[in-house]
């Protein structure tokens, strides 16, 4: 059923003595990144609006996350990265998704020459 988030709630929280453990272990703050879950999401995401939108292509706003296991989870699994910056197209090149789609206002002249530069994205 779209929305029934319970059964990746029940998932996360049998991991929940898993996660105290690692937060007594490492100082804060620290990422905690499962793979299987995230996949799942993933997944769940596309086929949910893939089902709706003929040749739809889903941008991950790196914005959002820009952490280089997250962004190469989403390359890996077909999709692309929107990135609003130079620094974030730098990042999103080592990723080499199929499209890099680079929004945003404020965009410094080195910028749109680094994304002139990589147009074949």
């Amino acid at each position: 059923m779209i929305g029934n988030i319970s059964n990746r709630v029940s998932a996360i929280l049998q991991k929940k003595s898993a996660f105290i453990k690692l937060a007594q272990q490492y100082p804060s703050p620290f990422y905690i990144f499962d793979q299987k879950e995230f996949d799942i999401a993933i997944d769940s995401f596309a086929k949910t609006f893939n089902s709706r939108i003929p040749r739809l292509q889903i941008f991950y706003a790196m914005k959002s996350n820009p952490h280089p296991l997250l962004l190469m989870r989403i390359v890996k699994k077909g999709h692309n990265i929107d990135a609003s910056s130079g620094r974030e197209v730098l990042i999103a090149l080592k990723q080499k998704p199929k499209t890099i789609l680079f929004t945003g206002p404020a965009k410094t002249e080195s910028d749109l020459q680094l994304a002139l530069k990589h147009r074949d994205k």
